[in-house]
């Protein structure tokens, strides 16, 4: 779902995370596991996230998004799942959004 205004849209998230990843990360932040989370634009324009995500250890987050929010172009967790985007990119993600996340 867009909403006009948003950085961006969780369809967004949902298309670069697995679905289970996407559920647990959605956990995460349900439960309040993202803290001290910072959203800013670069002088590219790009949106950038950043965020502490707790889970076993507490694991700093990135997310980075294309000008228009319709593209991940960089993602990073200090956890140990390297292969794509994790459960704390996920929460932190949603968490950028959370005021315009609509109920499942």
């Amino acid at each position: 779902m867009y909403i006009p205004g948003m950085l961006f849209d969780q369809s967004v998230l949902r298309r670069e995370t697995e679905p289970q990843i996407f559920a647990k990360g959605r956990q995460y932040f349900l439960d309040r596991a993202v803290e001290d989370f910072k959203v800013n634009q670069t002088k590219e324009g790009n949106i950038h996230v950043t965020g502490h995500v707790r889970g076993t250890e507490r694991y700093e987050t990135k997310l980075s998004l294309s000008p228009d929010g319709k593209k991940i172009i960089f993602f990073s967790c200090t956890c140990p799942y390297h292969w794509d985007v994790c459960k704390h990119v996920a929460a932190l993600g949603l968490a950028a959004i959370s005021d315009e996340i609509a109920p499942e």
